[in-house]
């Protein structure tokens, strides 16, 4: 749900607004955590 939410905020208010911001941090947490979970399994 958060790359729709994303990706959302970015038609709505454009690149450089807060809202797209709110957004972008916890979607980056979570890709990298998948990554690090793809990297620990072996």
């Amino acid at each position: 749900t958060l790359l729709p939410r994303y990706r959302q905020a970015l038609r709505d208010h454009g690149a450089d607004a807060l809202e797209a911001e709110t957004w972008l941090r916890p979607l980056l947490r979570s890709i990298n955590a998948l990554a690090a979970g793809m990297r620990n399994t072996g």
